[in-house]
């Protein structure tokens, strides 16, 4: 009598995915993150309203897990992400066995498949763009995983006919919209994919899934409703049809959608950035062959398929190709990307037979022990970068400021609100202080308009936004009607040059400044020491104590803050300061430094130096800085222009000519930029050229002194 064949062993998702949720859980930030982290916490806890779209899905499928006694309020709801993280390997799993089928592999219990499906998830598990979305308070794994669903639900409706599943997959993709908007631009992929796969009763299908959807869809009514209810934080209160219909299509961010694809001279450079930087460059030589692979199968199977989930992912990527820099927004099509993946590796192992002497169980263990080096080699590698439990940083560096602010202040912050908001909402401290969104002001009619009730302890002047009359008209009034009262008013610096009151600003705290009645016209040095130190200590001490290197988001933050206290030092007088802090943040972010500095702004900070060097007539210390950012300073006059001086007065006068006449180009009436290239023609002894340049310059200035340096110019040349 024969013995019974041994049974097959495979690991099931259960199994694959425990390891995931314990390893997401434990690296989890503590706490905030950065970006819009910090306002998905507090909306979650308070049942607030999130920027456009709004985000009801994941305020109510997130709201449960805030009430369980674990660790902070961010910290649960991070947990969920880490949840959704994990259910979406589950889900993943699930597609790679379904969609065996579709690439010639008809039995899904074959241990083949179930042991390719695991590897397939246990490598998707450990990529950092998953593995980062499941460790912080954002809402990309529950986009993600509503999308699964709905593919799952897509292809057992293709496979069997039931109407049961058409009409879940419309039901998940209604609240997969109501969790982000960016799915409303997977549409055609998909409703090509129903249509080519309805048989008979295309009418009925079509009338089944868009009810179903609406009935999804109508997760959306949580926004007036609980708008009605002036929720703690209440973006956009969207209330009334107007108010709701702008919120839900984000037409405050209409100009960002698909930026990089309008704007298409920066198309390439966005595209190659996302293949080069943005892709885990280790898919390259292993995952593109077996998306190849599976691609392929699928076409030739059920092309349909291939269709949807490649305009699926072609939307994604060209919907948030701007931020190259972020790719957690990429996660939806790196998850179709380890679908087709896992599918190549299905095929391929099907293609591959077994010698005699290998026996089944022999297999069996050769798979459990590939299956656990993937899983021990990507944490070995991957955890020392993904491990963020002592990331305390996101919820201390903005608090201190925050703290220290007088009494019964107002806070005007565009960054920093969403941090202000959870220390408030979430942590409740400093309910005197009364933090109010810049943007409230300066495009209310995105925002919530400022409004008495809204904010009682503030003084809200009468009548209606004038619109006509700027951006800054009513935050002008705004701020006089409380400094009146004796209001201590702080601002996060963000565009001092042309920003309302940017000369009735005083650094008083860490970051923030604070709001003075009368301008500020000179800085003592005194004031000016004291500034400078309290910036630069609050970094040094980030760097010694609180992981700052660590913290990337952070980089933009103060790359700009920098950049604005040296303007402010510049504009106050205070040259030697507005230097010594872009050499600071040169030292901090530059080559010498961590070299995380973008090229752009790295452009940005040689162009500034090279401009105060000139303005203290260090010449020969300006051209080598300006001459840094040539290749990204095409089209700024003040970079030509700051060149072409300083050439000038070192001597190099061809260039110098050359500089100053792309100045003119760019600037054709500025007087000044003319007046120095008749100064080199001069020196060049082209007496005509020159009279020719002065006498423009002449009738392009409008100052007395200009006029006066102009015409002793044109008298030494004898006219």
């Amino acid at each position: 009598m024969k013995s019974p064949a041994p049974k097959s062993f495979f690991p099931g998702p259960v199994l694959v995915c425990l390891p995931f949720l314990v390893l997401y859980l434990i690296t989890a930030l503590p706490g905030l993150g950065w970006r819009d982290t910090p306002e998905f916490a507090s909306t979650a806890w308070t049942l607030g309203i999130a920027h456009p779209a709004g985000f009801p899905t994941f305020n109510l499928a997130t709201k449960v897990l805030t009430y369980l006694p674990l660790g902070s309020i961010p910290f649960r709801v991070t947990l969920a992400a880490a949840l959704f993280g994990a259910a979406i390997l589950f889900v993943l799993y699930g597609l790679i066995v379904r969609g065996s089928a579709i690439v010639g592999r008809d039995d899904p219990d074959d241990p083949g498949i179930r042991w390719a499906a695991a590897i397939a998830v246990t490598v998707f598990g450990l990529s950092g763009t998953l593995w980062t979305n499941s460790t912080e308070p954002e809402v990309y794994t529950l986009n993600t995983l509503l999308l699964g669903i709905t593919l799952y639900c897509a292809l057992r409706w293709s496979a069997d006919g039931r109407e049961a599943w058409l009409c879940a997959g419309g039901l998940i993709y209604g609240l997969a919209a109501g969790n982000h908007g960016s799915v409303a631009f997977y549409v055609p992929g998909f409703l090509v994919y129903v249509l080519l796969h309805s048989s008979s009763r295309v009418g009925r299908n079509l009338l089944l899934l868009l009810f179903f959807f609406l009935v999804g869809f109508s997760v959306y009514l949580y926004l007036p409703i609980r708008g009605s209810a002036d929720p703690p934080l209440d973006f956009g209160h969207p209330v009334t049809l107007e108010r709701f219909l702008m919120h839900i299509t984000d037409r405050k961010d209409a100009a960002d959608h698909f930026d990089g694809v309008r704007k298409g001279h920066y198309l390439a450079r966005h595209t190659w950035l996302f293949l080069t930087e943005t892709t885990p460059r280790l898919f390259w030589p292993l995952g593109l062959p077996l998306l190849l692979a599976g691609a392929v199968r699928v076409w030739r199977r059920d092309w349909p398929l291939l269709t949807a989930l490649f305009w699926a992912s072609l939307a994604d990527v060209l919907f948030f190709i701007r931020w190259t820099s972020q790719p957690a927004a990429f996660l939806p099509a790196y998850f179709f990307t380890a679908f087709f993946c896992g599918l190549g590796l299905v095929w391929l192992v099907g293609r591959i037979e077994a010698p005699p002497w290998l026996k089944p169980t022999r297999a069996q263990a050769a798979g459990a022990a590939l299956l656990v080096l993937v899983l021990a080699g990507g944490v070995w590698l991957v955890y020392p970068q993904q491990d963020r439990s002592a990331t305390f940083l996101p919820g201390e560096s903005f608090r201190s400021d925050y703290e220290r602010m007088a009494p019964d202040a107002i806070s005007l912050t565009g960054v920093q609100w969403f941090h202000q908001r959870a220390f408030q909402d979430v942590y409740r401290l400093r309910d005197d202080v009364t933090a109010i969104s810049l943007a409230d002001f300066t495009f209310p009619w995105f925002y919530s308009p400022i409004t008495q009730a809204r904010f009682p302890r503030v003084v809200v002047p009468a009548g209606d936004v004038n619109y006509q009359a700027g951006q800054g008209w009513f935050l002008k009034r705004f701020l006089e009607a409380n400094l009146d009262r004796k209001r201590d008013i702080y601002w996060e610096p963000f565009d001092l040059k042309g920003g309302v009151f940017s000369r009735h600003l005083k650094p008083e705290l860490d970051l923030l400044f604070k709001v003075t009645p009368r301008p500020v016209d000179r800085l003592s040095p005194e004031e000016t020491r004291a500034a400078l130190g309290r910036l630069r200590e609050k970094i040094e001490r980030e760097i010694a104590t609180e992981g700052f290197y660590e913290a990337e988001e952070l980089d933009v933050y103060y790359v700009l803050m920098l950049f604005q206290y040296a303007f402010y030092f510049s504009r106050h007088g205070q040259i030697g300061a507005a230097m010594a802090t872009l050499r600071f943040l040169e030292d901090l972010y530059g080559p010498e430094g961590a070299n995380r500095m973008l090229p752009a702004d790295h452009a940005a900070l040689n162009i500034n130096m090279g401009l105060m060097l000139a303005s203290e007539q260090r010449w020969g210390e300006a051209v080598p800085r300006f001459e840094a950012a040539l290749d990204h300073a095409r089209g700024n006059f003040r970079f030509w222009f700051g060149l072409g001086l300083s050439l000038m007065k070192t001597g190099r006068l061809a260039k110098a000519r050359s500089a100053l006449e792309r100045a003119a180009g760019l600037a054709p009436y500025d007087p000044e930029t003319r007046l120095y290239l008749g100064d080199v023609f001069r020196l060049q002894g082209d007496t005509a050229r020159a009279r020719a340049a002065y006498e423009r310059a002449w009738h392009l200035a409008r100052e007395p002194r200009t006029k006066m340096e102009i015409k002793e110019r044109l008298g030494e040349l004898g006219g």
